[in-house]
Order: C-alpha cells, then sequence, then structure tokens
C-alpha cells in the first residue's frame, strides 16, 4: 500500500530546497553524518501508513541519500563498499579453490551473501579485484587467470566472464587475517551469517588501492599509496609516535614509471616519460597512470591531421580537436598491453612549438591528482571528509589496534579451550582405564559424562561465548541434533592419555606466550610477515 503524506500546509519549500537544490549540498553532507542517529525514528515511520511531509524530506530522504553512499562510497576501516565486501567475504567462506570461473564465483557470492542489484554488477566486481596492470590495483586481493583487461584500455578489454578465472591471493588471508574473523560484527539473514559490517586489515586498503565514487551530493577521489610507506607509518604509531610525527605520503602506483610531483597542498602532477631521439623524434615510454593506451594512440591520430574526427561513416571538427590538430608529422606505435612506447616524428616549427608550451603539456603527459575530496564512511557508516592521509591512517591505527586486543582475547581463550579439551579427553580414557566409565551405548556414555561434570565442548562453548562467524553457526545447524560431548566421542584410535597430556602442556606453554604478547607486538608480527610475502611475489613476476 502507498504511504500517504500528511501536512502538506505546514511545509514552505525551503525544506525541498535543502534537501534537493545544488546550492545546498552541504547542508545534505551535515544530516549524512547524523542518519545513524535518526534510522530508529525512520524505521518506525515506515511501520506507519501516513508520513507527515517534513518526515519524509528531513528522515526518508535522507536514509536513502545514506544508503546510496553505503554503495558508492569505501569505508575507512576495510576500503571496501558492499560489493567487494561480498566478494571477499564468499571467497573465505567457500575457500575458492583454483580455476573458478568468474561467472561461476559470481553465483557463490549470491549464494552466500544474498546481493540484489544483479550479476552483472558482481561479475565487474570480481574482474576489479583481480586487475594488477599499471593504474588499477596496488595490491590485488584475487588473483587473475586469464585475459582481466589490461591498461590498453583500462580493462574493458577483459575477456567473457565465463572463460577467465581466479582464486584469492597469497596475501589476502595476510592481509584479513583468519584469527580476527571471530571479533567481527556480522550480518545476519534467516539465523546465517551474510558478512561482516567492514573487514579489519592489517593495512588500510583505501590507501594501497585508492577508492574513486559519487554517492548523494558528494564524490570520493583517494590515489594509490605505497603499501610499503604504509606500513612504515604504521610500524612508526606501534613504536609509540605520534599522529604528528608520521611521514608524509604522496600518490603511488604500482609499475609506473614516470613522476609524480608535489606543486601545492592537496595538489601532484603526475607526468609520463618521454625523450628526444634526434632533432625531429621524440620517444614516449610512460603515459600517466589511468591514461590508457589506446585512447592515447586515438589522440596521436588526431594530432596529426586537421582536427578531423572520425566516428564509422561521419566526420566532425570539433574546438578542442582544432587545438591538437596538426601538432606532429606522424607516429609509430610500438606498445604492448604491459608497456608503452611511442615514437613521433615532428617538423621544425613543431618542435619549436613544443617546447615553448612544454613537451609534458604539448603531449598531454601530465594529469593533476587532488586530494581535496577524499570522502569515506567512518567505523559509525556516517560520512567524514579528511584532509591529509595521515588523518586516514591514524584513525584506522585506533580501530585496528582495538580489533588486536580483540583477537588477543579470543585467542587466549581459544588456546585455554584447547588445553581443557586434551585434559579431559585424558581423564576419559583414565576413567575408562579405572573401570569409572563403563561402555554400553553412547547414550549412557554421554549420561555418564553429564554425571562426572565433564565440561561440554569447551571449543564450541568458546566460540559461542564471544559470538562465533559464519563457519561456527553453519556447523552448529548441522549438529544441532548431536551432543556436546562428541570432541570426546569422537577420539581418534590410539589416542594415549600420555600424548593428550603432553598436548595439554604445550596448549598452557602457548597460552603463557600468547598472554606475554601484546597487541602492539602482534601487529608488527603480522606486517613482517606481510611484507615477506609482497617481497617475494614481486620477485617472482620481475
Amino acid at each position: 500500500m502507498v504511504a500517504l503524506i500528511s501536512g502538506l500546509e505546514g511545509i514552505k519549500f525551503p525544506v525541498i530546497q535543502m534537501k534537493r537544490g545544488r546550492n545546498m549540498e552541504g547542508h545534505e553532507k551535515d544530516d549524512l553524518k547524523e542518519v545513524k542517529k535518526d534510522q530508529k525514528t525512520v524505521q518506525v515511520l515506515e511501520k506507519s501508513q501516513i508520513w507527515p511531509y517534513s518526515d519524509f524530506i528531513n528522515k526518508e530522504d535522507i536514509l536513502l541519500s545514506a544508503l546510496d553512499n553505503e554503495r558508492s562510497i569505501p569505508c575507512l576501516v576495510d576500503g571496501l563498499t558492499h560489493e567487494p565486501s561480498k566478494t571477499i567475504f564468499s571467497c573465505i567462506i567457500r575457500n575458492v579453490p583454483n580455476d573458478l570461473n568468474v561467472s561461476q564465483l559470481a553465483g557463490v557470492v549470491g549464494e552466500i551473501s544474498p546481493y540484489h542489484h544483479g550479476k552483472a554488477s558482481i561479475v565487474d566486481t570480481i574482474i576489479n579485484l583481480a586487475q594488477d596492470y599499471t593504474g588499477s590495483n596496488n595490491i590485488n586481493l584475487l588473483l587473475p587467470q586469464g585475459q582481466f583487461g589490461t591498461r590498453l584500455e583500462g580493462g574493458k578489454d577483459a575477456a567473457s566472464p565465463h572463460v577467465i578465472s581466479t582464486n584469492m591471493s597469497p596475501l589476502t588471508r595476510l592481509i584479513f587475517n583468519p584469527n580476527d574473523e571471530h571479533t567481527l560484527n556480522y550480518f545476519r539473514s534467516d539465523n546465517v551469517s551474510i558478512g561482516p559490517k567492514w573487514y579489519v586489515p592489517i593495512i588500510p586498503l583505501v590507501l594501497v588501492n585508492g577508492a574513486d565514487g559519487v554517492g548523494a551530493n558528494c564524490s570520493t577521489q583517494i590515489p594509490n599509496f605505497n603499501p610499503r610507506e604504509i606500513v612504515e607509518n604504521i610500524k612508526q604509531l606501534l613504536n609509540g609516535s605520534s599522529r604528528n610525527d608520521l611521514k608524509p605520503m604522496h600518490p603511488w602506483y604500482n609499475h609506473f614509471k614516470g613522476k609524480i610531483e608535489q606543486t601545492q597542498d592537496q595538489m601532484y602532477v603526475m607526468k609520463g616519460n618521454v625523450a628526444k631521439l634526434n632533432n625531429y623524434s621524440v620517444e614516449i615510454t610512460e603515459l600517466p597512470a589511468e591514461t590508457w593506451t589506446s585512447n592515447y594512440k586515438q589522440m596521436l591520430w588526431e594530432m596529426t591531421n586537421d582536427g578531423t574526427i572520425v566516428t564509422g561513416k561521419d566526420k566532425y571538427i570539433t574546438e578542442q580537436a582544432k587545438l591538437k590538430a596538426n601538432r606532429i608529422l606522424g607516429y609509430k606505435d610500438y606498445s604492448t598491453d604491459t608497456t608503452v612506447r611511442f615514437v613521433v616524428d615532428m617538423t621544425e616549427d613543431q618542435v619549436r612549438k613544443a617546447n615553448e608550451m612544454g613537451i609534458h603539456k604539448y603531449f598531454d603527459l601530465q594529469t593533476i591528482i587532488s586530494t581535496s575530496s577524499m570522502y569515506l564512511l567512518d567505523k559509525n557508516g556516517c560520512l567524514k571528509k579528511y584532509e591529509d592521509v595521515r588523518d586516514i591512517l591514524y584513525e584506522f591505527y585506533k580501530v585496528r589496534l582495538e580489533y588486536y586486543g580483540r583477537r588477543k582475547i579470543y585467542l587466549e581463550g581459544m588456546v585455554e579451550a584447547e588445553a581443557l579439551t586434551f585434559h579431559n579427553q585424558a581423564m576419559f580414557l583414565q576413567g575408562l582405564s579405572d573401570k569409572n566409565i563403563i561402555i554400553e551405548n553412547k547414550r549412557q556414555i554421554i549420561l555418564e559424562l553429564k554425571r562426572q561434570q565433564y565440561d561440554p565442548d569447551p571449543i564450541i562453548m568458546w566460540q559461542k561465548a564471544v559470538g562465533g562467524t559464519y563457519h561456527e553457526i553453519k556447523r552448529d545447524e548441522q549438529e544441532s541434533t548431536e551432543s556436546d560431548y562428541n570432541y570426546i566421542m569422537d577420539m581418534k584410535l590410539g589416542e594415549t592419555k600420555d600424548k593428550l597430556l603432553e598436548n595439554k602442556d604445550k596448549k598452557y606453554q602457548e597460552l603463557n606466550i600468547l598472554r606475554a604478547t601484546c597487541k602492539e607486538n602482534m601487529w608488527m608480527d603480522d606486517l613482517r610477515t606481510f611484507s615477506g610475502k609482497l617481497n617475494e611475489m614481486e620477485q617472482n613476476t620481475s
């Protein structure tokens, strides 16, 4: 039933202008920061058939804008929007094997983590997560097996999803540590986890791979940064440095061979590489990141004629084309899908004009990178603007360090539960040896274990105590009719009391080491492992 809107007589037009007028965008951004506080009120309104007009504009409309931002603007904590987050969750849960084609993986995502915006959107997301050419990801979370796109066309040349395959990169499970899964807050549907609110990677992925999205009356543009510089700054913070002690970080793109120079605050210029071959020829060996080779080749062709653009059978001249007309005599293209090389021939007059204008500007080999529009959703899901990438890093650091504390608590409880498991199993074998427990049937044994106050499965009990994850929830559903004492009943043949007690002692030794390890050192260990693997993978591909 369509809801009725009441209270029109009491509403003035400025209310509508506040929400819809382009000159009032700042007001809406302020409202979005408070949207979470009003969600409970909005949900109550949804149950009513009559909405006051002012409530619809001031609350429901803001909620729609917030939902739009959640799909378009990444979260500061994990650097992911809905589609990538659901994809990574599905890959982790299903433990994606090698050679699972992209179309099948898209079906897995739809099955495990319900997505209602079409399979094509998930396919594009999977392809984007696996791309590793210059100008795409600094760290691709999925491995490309097949044609996932190149810098020739900026990924548009990716093959059909039915013939390309992918699986998780070895770095992915180092960035999203399995031990953190039990500390996350999960969305649930029909009592099954369908994905976390956000992950807690060991480095801020939103800085590693950047972000580019358009939400409700705001857009975000965050360039890529060097993961090694990020790691070094995190180590500084772990060693006791403050936010103001962090080293400045500048945009960085993997495999990019040109230069990135800061021209002013929040502004950089990215330049490709061009060099003289002789008095009338130049060689272009690098383009600015996100300037694709095919587009640049088309631009060079336009520079050889009078500005005429040919599209099919149509020919036309634009003002922009006129500005670039007759700039070069000709060119030869030696580029590949990974490298750039154009040799350009020029007349004496064209060489003079290039020198006067500046050769990078003459050949469109420089682009502007701005960090003045860095909007992200913070840990509470509220829209926030950041003026400096170090502010993003520091806010991430505070959240991530808190979750290392949670991980430490979880692991201590888990190791203690495992030690108790070995202890109870050893005591059970001792009871059989002393004939304190008589084996007749499974039901009687379980009753006897309860009478002698054996603990229910300590591991399952601890996981339930901390909330569990998708893995544990699925297992509980499968074993809901089975006993909490299966950890004793299902012991392997050949287990001995001495071996079990030895395992218990090892667990307590592990527990003592864990208790003596602070959360800062846990993070340091993860960063060392990640950096070592990153270096290894780069050496193997070089």
